[in-house]
């Protein structure tokens, strides 16, 4: 029998409750964009990523 999701704080802080999800519906992209934002910008994302981890990110791009 499959386990009952549990309804917690959503993950953006906002205090809303989710349906057992980390976040509300479209918290995840608001929280992304605003990362984003703080950073510069993907490119500079993609950096500290790759810094904090000591580990190169590997896009796959299939044409």
């Amino acid at each position: 029998m499959p386990r009952k999701k549990q309804p917690r704080r959503c993950g953006c802080g906002c205090g809303q409750m989710t349906q057992g999800g980390e976040f509300c519906p479209g918290h995840d992209a608001k929280v992304l964009s605003a990362i984003i934002s703080r950073v510069g910008g993907v490119a500079n994302l993609r950096l500290l990523v790759e810094q904090t981890t000591e580990r190169p990110l590997i896009i796959d791009i299939k044409s």
